[in-house]
């Protein structure tokens, strides 16, 4: 129980950097210097990467102390987030999109995908706080 409140509040904490980063994205301020504007993206796109890590590895822990499910990816954690309807299918598909997302970003670069990927951040971001908003409230003290 410890290590998952754990967890949760380092999941809850990166999302917040990952919530200050899209603001930041979003807001444009630095429109003049493409220079700062594409190390601002990719500091957010950085920022999504690690808070969907310690988000699903959350789940994970979740799902196993709750459930009594183990699963070991991304993607088959969010499937069994459906599967006890802490997610809708809708919110799932988007799941395994972002991780797909996360993979492209960490194992291979370019200026089209890291536009496409801080495009999505703002829905991410949204889906990543539904979840731990949802798994708080049934679970985490």
């Amino acid at each position: 129980m410890e290590k998952l409140s754990q967890k949760y509040k380092t999941a809850k904490q990166s999302l917040e950097t990952l919530e200050e980063s899209v603001k930041r994205l979003e807001s444009g301020n630095s429109a003049n210097d493409e220079s700062l504007e594409k190390m601002i993206r990719d500091s957010a796109i950085k920022r999504f990467e690690y808070t969907l890590d310690v988000t699903w590895k959350y789940l994970k822990l979740y799902i196993k102390d709750k459930f009594g499910i183990e699963e070991n990816s991304p993607k088959s954690v969010f499937r069994a987030c459906l599967t006890n309807k802490i997610l809708t299918e809708e919110q799932t598909t988007q799941a395994i999109e972002m991780v797909n997302d996360r993979n492209l970003a960490t194992h291979t670069y370019n200026q089209e995908l890291a536009e496409n990927i801080a495009q999505e951040l703002g829905d991410y971001q949204n889906l990543l706080k539904i979840i731990l908003e949802k798994t708080a409230k049934q679970y985490v003290p």
